[in-house]
């Protein structure tokens, strides 16, 4: 337990840092017609991967502020 202790944050925090880069990226992937093919209009608010942009925003920026 005491080596765990010992190492340091920085890599832990690039990895999670790219992690949720990497998810923000793969998020549009997905074509909008995909995405809004079952809507009933095609609001640009009912698009999810703008959804999940604002959420990683959120955590990245949550992260930020408590480390």
């Amino acid at each position: 337990m005491n080596l765990i202790q010992t190492l340091p944050l920085w890599p832990a925090t690039v990895a999670s840092v790219a992690l949720f880069l990497a998810l923000g990226f793969a998020l549009f992937r997905f074509s909008r017609e995909d995405i809004l093919a079952d809507a009933p209009d095609r609001a640009a608010w009912r698009d999810w991967r703008y959804w999940g942009l604002a959420l990683i925003a959120l955590q990245l920026m949550l992260y930020w502020i408590f480390s």
